[in-house]
Parts: structure tokens; sequence; C-alpha cells
């Protein structure tokens, strides 16, 4: 194994690796096509473009996203009685206060419950 090492010694490497590069080099450097050294290059052909002239004037800035937006407070209303709804007084998206009248009900299912509960109690006889 120390015989091959000495073989294969430090400038021997040196050399082997300046040929390599000197071979790759030509190979790089060499013109291609078969073109000759003392031509001149011709340039590739001109691509048509479209111009414009500038022109200052005032541009108002904008741009379209999509998303979702989502309110940062949220309540459910819901009614304590059935019925109808009559009107409503509010416009969706406004502020409203505790206490505010909200909808108006049809009051005439209410009006019946009274003189239905007392058709449905039962009689209390005297003992």
């Amino acid at each position: 194994m120390k015989k091959l090492i000495q073989r294969l010694s430090y400038p021997w490497w040196i050399a082997a690796s300046v040929t390599a590069i000197a071979a790759a080099s030509a190979i790089v450097l060499t013109p291609q096509g078969g073109a000759r050294a003392g031509a001149p290059a011709s340039a590739p052909p001109a691509v048509p473009v479209s111009v414009a002239t500038v022109a200052e004037r005032d541009v108002t800035t904008w741009d379209e996203f999509s998303g979702r937006l989502e309110a940062v407070e949220r309540v459910d209303v819901r009614s304590r009685v059935a019925g109808a709804v009559q009107a409503v007084h509010f416009r969706e998206g406004a502020i409203v206060q505790r206490g505010d009248l909200l909808v108006s009900i049809d009051p005439a299912p209410m009006r019946r419950k009274p003189n239905a509960r007392k058709r449905r109690s039962p009689r209390r006889r005297p003992a």
C-alpha cells in the first residue's frame, strides 16, 4: 500500500489536474456549429414589441380581495312568545340599545291564550 501511495505522488496529481482543466477549457471555448473564428457573430432577429408614450396623470389606486367579514360582537335575538311578525323597527347592522323595540308581533294569539287557559283548568269543587 505504501508503494502505491509513493508512486502516486503529489506533483503527478497537479499535472493531471492542470491537463484536465486545459482540455475542458478547450472544449467549452471552441466555436460551435462549425462557425469560423474570424467571422463576426450575427445578432438574432429583432422581436416586435409594443411601445407606449409616457403621460403624467392622476390615478386612483385600488385592490380587490376576496374575503369574509365577521362582526366583533354577535347576539341572538329570540322572542319569548310565538306569533307572526307585523313590523321590524330596526335596520340590519344598526346599533340598538337594551329595551329598544325591535319587532312587533301580532297580538291576536296572545289575547286568545288567557281564555284558553281558563277553559283548560280543572274546576275546583268545594269539599
